[in-house]
């Protein structure tokens, strides 16, 4: 009877563990992250941040709408993005897929944007109007 018992309880403690892993949201910590462009053009991706580029500045384009882990299947992370000169981008980042995008950071550097492993990322890349800069335009909703 004890016997049977310790198994009744394994097969209980087995089936709340696969319960609370179950529970558990996906999170880009778990080194899955990626980069959704969500505006009107390309966006230049890099998958690591290596300095070696399929494009020189980046591994690839990205088109609007897509996010990085799905257009490029083979690509369980991206490292950074590339925001060409006379551009702005705005950066949202949030943890974990159920959680509300942070608030806007305004990318204002014509360059190479780092992005962490431990974050997914959402931008829109766009251009100021002559003679304003990234910071003449409030952050998008």
């Amino acid at each position: 009877m004890a016997s049977v018992l310790r198994r009744v309880a394994a097969v209980a403690a087995a089936a709340m563990t696969a319960v609370a892993l179950a529970a558990t949201p996906a999170h880009a910590t778990d080194g899955n992250n990626y980069i959704w462009n969500i505006g009107a053009g390309d966006l230049g991706v890099m998958h690591l941040l290596d300095g070696v580029y399929t494009h020189g500045n980046y591994d690839q384009l990205l088109p609007q709408y897509q996010k990085t882990n799905s257009y490029f299947p083979t690509w369980k992370y991206s490292e950074g993005y590339y925001i060409g000169a006379g551009y702005c981008a705005w950066e949202w980042k949030r943890w974990a897929e159920n959680d509300s995008w942070g608030e806007p950071v305004v990318v204002y550097t014509t360059g190479t944007q780092w992005t962490s492993r431990n974050y997914n990322y959402r931008v829109l890349p766009y251009k100021p109007a002559p003679g304003l800069s990234c910071f003449a335009y409030d952050p998008p909703l």
